[in-house]
Parts: structure tokens; C-alpha cells; sequence
């Protein structure tokens, strides 16, 4: 006879973490987890609208597969992702370079677009 072992038809949940086993301790503990939440969440948004654009402009006929089209587009994300973070007061890593590049761009009401 063949021996078949029992079927195991239980699905075992995932175990939580140790961040969410135990609560923050003190308010910086609170606001540590209150910021890294922020981060995902705004990293949730910039992946998702940047993989929707991204697929757009391939479907719009661009070469989004050429290396410097994903270097450039990256580039973009990352600097949306900073603009996120910091209307959340949150610091990004390229904050020192994007802040430079603002600076560089002049605008001063000569070189602004007309809106009206």
C-alpha cells in the first residue's frame, strides 16, 4: 500500500511582525512609526501613479524601454517623491540636490508661463 500522508488544507495567516506586537513606548517611539506609515504610504502613491504614467506614455508610442528614457523617468519619480514627503515634513534623501536644482531655475515673474 501506498502511504499518503493527511491533507493539509489550512492556510496559515501571516505573522505580524515585531513592530506591530508591541505598541510605540514614548512619543518618539510614536512618531518614528507615525513617519515610517507616511513613507509608505507616499511611496504606495508614487509607485502606483508612476507605474500608471509609466505604461501610459509606452502606450502614447515613447521608448520606454530605452535606458536613458528609465534613468530620466526615474529621476522624475524620485523628484515627486521628494515634493510628497515634504509636504508631510518628511526628509528624502536627494532633498540637498533637489533644493540646488530649484534654485537654479529662475523664477521670477518674467520667465513664468501666462495662466490666464
Amino acid at each position: 500500500m501506498i502511504d499518503i500522508p493527511p491533507a493539509n488544507n489550512v492556510i496559515e495567516f501571516p505573522k505580524l511582525n515585531d513592530e506591530l506586537k508591541s505598541s510605540p513606548k514614548n512619543g518618539e517611539e510614536l512618531g518614528e512609526y507615525f513617519d515610517k506609515n507616511k513613507k509608505e504610504y507616499i511611496d504606495h502613491i508614487c509607485n502606483h501613479y508612476s507605474t500608471s504614467l509609466y505604461n501610459k506614455l509606452g502606450g502614447h508610442g515613447f521608448e520606454v524601454l530605452d535606458e536613458d528614457f528609465v534613468t530620466y523617468f526615474s529621476y522624475t519619480v524620485e523628484t515627486l517623491r521628494y515634493c510628497l514627503y515634504q509636504s508631510l515634513g518628511i526628509e528624502h534623501p536627494l532633498k540637498d540636490h533637489i533644493e540646488d536644482m530649484i534654485d537654479i531655475i529662475d523664477l521670477d515673474e518674467n520667465n513664468l508661463p501666462d495662466l490666464d
